[in-house]
């Protein structure tokens, strides 16, 4: 159950003003949505002003919640605040063999359409520039991923990204990673250990699983996740969201074969 969380930040969250994390996909008799962090610190997860999660929080093993979670002016969270049984695991998302000692191309600095796998130093698009994901195709990105103003990574439908990132990733005003499938199975970012930022500014829907269990997320105003989201830390700004779909809960990522763990539980 890697994504059984709608947003993990293992070090802590903020909500700014009118930020929101919910959900779409599940089924009336499925457990709550769970956001959750391994910190026992105080004020790990601040909620500003009208900020709303609704769901579950859990917090680090042997926290309390009501120090771990700070709550201003009308924000709130629906469901139960519990610490967790056992600290949530994150283990590494594999790079498949074959991309990993694969021959390393040059940037991706252009318009093209990618059909095939391949090693990359870095995808640097200009400004409204695009690059167009037709296929079934896994990305291996040894260096940074930068999109200008109104740049774009489409995966455009009956196809897929797998994207593993070792650098940072930068999505400028209005750029848009756009998963036309809106199916976030298809669209998966994967930042690795030496992944240490991901950062996207107004843009936009995002179809996506996003998993960099050592990078701090910054979704800034509007942006929006429509999927999952693990980090180290993360911060929604004003009226950023991330929705969860609930049916990740079961998916069998092939990033992660072999990890085994027990969830939490809550008591009443």
């Amino acid at each position: 159950m890697i994504h059984e969380y709608s947003l993990f930040a293992t070090e802590g969250l903020t909500l700014h003003n009118s930020a929101k994390i919910d959900w779409y996909n599940y089924r009336s008799t499925e457990a709550p949505l769970k956001v959750g962090t391994n910190s026992t610190d105080a004020a790990a997860i601040v909620l500003y002003n009208s900020a709303c999660i609704n769901g579950d929080v859990a917090v680090g093993a042997g926290g309390n919640p009501d120090d771990v979670i700070e709550r201003k002016n009308s924000a709130r969270y629906t469901g139960w605040a519990y610490a967790q049984s056992a600290n949530h695991e994150t283990p590494a998302a594999s790079v498949p063999a074959y991309l990993a000692a694969g021959p390393r191309g040059s940037q991706i600095d252009s318009n093209r359409t990618i059909t095939t796998s391949g090693k990359y130093t870095s995808i640097n698009l200009g400004n409204s520039e695009k690059v167009i994901i037709n296929g079934d195709v896994e990305l291996y990105v040894t260096g940074n991923v930068s999109l200008g103003n109104s740049a774009e990574i489409q995966v455009n439908e009956g196809s897929s990204l797998v994207l593993y990132v070792d650098g940072n990733v930068t999505g400028n005003n209005s750029s848009k990673f756009n998963n036309r499938t809106r199916d976030p199975r298809c669209l998966k970012l994967y930042g690795s250990s030496t992944c240490s930022s991901i950062s996207l500014k107004n843009s936009g829907d995002m179809y996506a699983i996003v998993y960099a269990p050592t990078a701090e997320l910054t979704l800034n105003n509007s942006a929006t996740i429509w999927g999952s989201v693990t980090s180290r830390s993360c911060a929604l700004k004003n009226s950023a969201a991330v929705y969860y779909d609930a049916s990740l809960r079961a998916h069998q990522d092939p990033a992660f074969t072999g990890s085994l763990r027990l969830s939490s539980w809550r008591e009443y």
